[in-house]
């Protein structure tokens, strides 16, 4: 029995993997999460964010916890499942992600990024490959409804992980 965990191990240290870093379905509500002109709204038994841009504001925010990293992964899978009727979305329009790595005392390293939502009237996943730089043990990330009132951006789920290489 020991030999073939031995031997798992192995060949998990020898074929890389991913590591979670988070993996948030809102089903225990935000834990850590915030939110800015955003709700937590139920469909049947699933629990999502519903993103708005507010009257008083001109972007709608879902903020992750900054989590933190060792550093060994240069690469990070990030997938998200969300649904939004905002359409040609780019950075600072529509519905996106931005975010930017950080380092050990969690100051930005290169500059912000982002990732635009494409339109879908129906629960769609997006995965993306988010490559780290040198330096990077952490992330900022927030999910955005930027400059389009009455838009609206809805989250099911978040999930971010090392690529071990």
């Amino acid at each position: 029995m020991k030999t073939v965990i031995m031997l798992c191990i192995t060949c998990a240290m020898l074929l890389g993997g991913e590591k979670s870093i988070w993996q948030q379905d809102f089903l225990r509500g935000l834990a850590g999460w915030s939110l800015s002109g955003s709700d937590l709204k139920r469909e049947g038994p699933r629990l999502y964010v519903r993103i708005n841009t507010p009257e008083t504001s001109d972007v709608g925010a879902l903020s992750a916890p900054s989590p933190v990293f060792d550093g060994s992964a240069r690469e990070l899978s990030f997938s998200i499942t969300y649904r939004t009727d905002a359409d040609k979305s780019a950075m600072h329009s529509g519905a996106w992600v931005i975010y930017c790595f950080t380092d050990d005392k969690n100051k930005n390293i290169g500059e912000w990024r982002g990732i635009p939502l494409k339109k879908a009237d129906v629960w769609t996943e997006t995965n993306t490959t988010l490559s780290a730089p040198a330096g990077a043990r952490g992330i900022s990330l927030a999910v955005r409804m930027q400059n389009r009132k009455g838009s609206t951006l809805d989250v099911a789920k978040i999930t971010l992980k090392e690529i071990i290489p």
